[in-house]
Formats: structure tokens, sequence, C-alpha cells
């Protein structure tokens, strides 16, 4: 079950095969395990794909009941916003912990096996540890019927020590790597399909040779070709992100570093962001995309980005870093340098 956003019925039928194979042999056993991949690798869409496609529920996960959340729609960081957002995916009659005891019970009674997976589970670093106490609980519960998923990035990684509860019930890792140039070659034609455009083989084996197995950057390069860029100028625009952004944010003394280790995942993206705007207003709609680009912004309120911007303003201060972000009213935010 997912929320909001959900993918085709088929992505195509190979898509990951042996990814699925090795999940869908792992749910049988109950346990939980853990997939952290590289920021691109499409792990959200992957896991959203699973858990609503009819093809894939009835070939791999006929006896499994899966459930897909999002953490990164659970905007503040407290056990009753996360619980009323599981009750809202699981479809609780009420919006309690009873109430998910009732769902996962009323599932179990049709299923073998429930499984969350609980997706941008680094989210779960800010949380407190009430809220971990909160899972683990209720898969101790349920041991051997109920496990959870923690999908991650490998960039940011969970908290070993906040997060202790749920590491001990979900010991084994699964790799999460590259797309193989087989799927990368049948993605970019079905999304080129989808985008209503025309590719030739020639600028489809260009796309794939510079992607690396990274879905994200497909998409990338096919969407700028749908501005009417070349696949030849789309390719060479994207070859220097990280390195003009940290050029950037290093300017005037400031330290990737210290934003890097100091603030959640959200407040970096949206922080830099509008740092490499240089200046310019930086939309509300383009700040949701960024935070949520599997979705293509769905779900991301602006009560959400106000408060990502709210702490890092606090943050800003707190780090004594020489810039404060200023509220277009109406449009988005932009950054200003202060003066020494």
């Amino acid at each position: 079950m997912s929320n909001g956003y959900v993918e085709p019925e088929g992505l195509y039928p190979t898509y990951r095969q042996e990814l699925t194979k090795k999940i869908s042999h792992l749910c049988k056993t109950g346990e939980g395990f853990r997939v952290p991949a590289e920021s691109g690798m499409g792990k959200s869409k992957y896991f959203r794909y699973i858990t609503t496609s009819k093809t894939i529920k009835a070939q791999y996960f006929s006896n499994v009941t899966l459930y897909y959340l999002d953490l990164n729609r659970v905007y503040t960081n407290t056990t009753e916003q996360l619980i009323k957002y599981i009750c809202k995916i699981l479809g609780c009659k009420n919006s309690t912990g009873e109430g998910i005891e009732k769902k996962i019970n009323l599932d179990l009674s049709k299923s073998d096996k429930v499984y969350i997976i609980l997706d941008q589970a680094e989210n779960l670093n800010e949380f407190d540890k009430q809220a971990v106490r909160f899972l683990r609980s209720l898969r101790d519960t349920n041991k051997g019927k109920l496990a959870f998923v923690l999908s991650y990035e490998k960039e940011t990684g969970l908290n070993k020590t906040n997060l202790n509860y749920l590491l001990e019930i979900s010991p084994i890792e699964v790799s999460f790597g590259p797309l193989k140039k087989e799927e990368s070659i049948v993605t970019t034609i079905n999304l080129a399909k989808n985008l209503n455009m025309q590719i030739t083989d020639t600028e489809v084996e260009q796309v794939v040779t510079v992607v690396k197995g990274y879905p994200r950057i497909i998409r990338q390069i096919l969407t700028q070709k749908l501005s009417g860029i070349s696949i030849k100028d789309a390719i060479l625009s994207i070859q220097k992100p990280v390195e003009s952004q940290r050029s950037v944010l290093n300017k005037e003394g400031n330290s990737i570093d210290t934003i890097e280790k100091n603030m959640t995942k959200n407040e970096q993206i949206v922080l830099k962001e509008m740092l490499k705007s240089n200046g310019a207003v930086v939309k509300r709609d383009e700040l949701a995309v960024l935070l949520s680009p599997e979705s293509q912004g769905g779900g991301v309120s602006n009560e959400a980005i106000d408060q990502i911007v709210s702490r890092i303003r606090k943050a800003l201060k707190k780090l004594k870093l020489p810039y404060s972000v200023v509220t277009a009213r109406g449009i988005g935010y932009y950054v200003e340098t202060n003066p020494n």
C-alpha cells in the first residue's frame, strides 16, 4: 500500500528481478533487514513499485502484506506524528498504537507476514527514542510475523546509538546497486515513451553510457531533452553539479563540512539549493520536488517547507554561518550574505 504517488503497474518484467527475488525470500522469514543505497539509485521508486504492483504481488509476495512508508512525509519528529502517519498508510480505524495493532492483526488473518518498508529511514535519526521503542515494541508483539525494512541513503546512514533497537532486529543488509546496462536501456526507452518523447538508438546509448546505472540521472537528462535541449548538452549540464555546488558553498569561508555534520538531510537540501541560486528566489514548488523527487514534490506541504526553513535559520545562527534566509512572501525563499 502506498500514499499519494503510485508507480505504474509494470515498469517492465525484469526490473531489478534479482533484487525482488532476494527480498521475497527474506520476507518469508519474518525477520527485518536493511537496504542502504546511494542517492539517485531509485530505491524509493522501486519500493513503491513492489508494494503497488498487482503483478509483483501475485508473483513474489502472495502471502505477504507490504506497506510503504515515506518518512520524508513525517514533518514533525514526534512519536505522535509517526503513529498518525503509520495509521494513515495502514488504513487504521483510529490513529493510535492500538489502532495499528488491530490493523496488523487483521492483515495477519489474511497473510502469513506483514512487512513495513520504512523508506528514508535516515529521518529516524532525528526522532526521540520513544518513537524507536514504539516501532520495536510493535515488532516484538508480533515477532516472526511483523518486520521492518529500513531503506536509507548511504550518504547519511543510520545513527547506531539512537536506532540500536531497530538495528538489532534488522541484522541483514541487502545491496541496492546501479541498474545493469540492459535495465538502463529499457528504463531510458520506457521513460522516453512515458514522456511522449522520440529518442533514437544512438541517444539511448549516449544516455546509458554516462548515467552508469543511476535512474535519477536518466530522468534528469530526458527531462532536459523534453525542454528542447539536446541529449549531448543535457549530459554536459549534469556532469558538474557536485563540484559546482561545493565551490559555491565554500565561498567566503563557508564550510560544507559544518553544514553536512550539523544539519539534517532535508535542511541540507533546501539550504544548498538556496546558496546555489546566488540570491535568486527559490520557489516553494522547486523545493518540494527536491525534497521528494520520486513523487515530483507530491505530499510536501508549504507547512513542511516552512518548518525546515525555520530549523535552518536556527542552525545558521547557532553555527555562526554568514547567511540569512529571507522569505519572498507567497513565492519562496532566498539567501542573503551577512556583512562582516
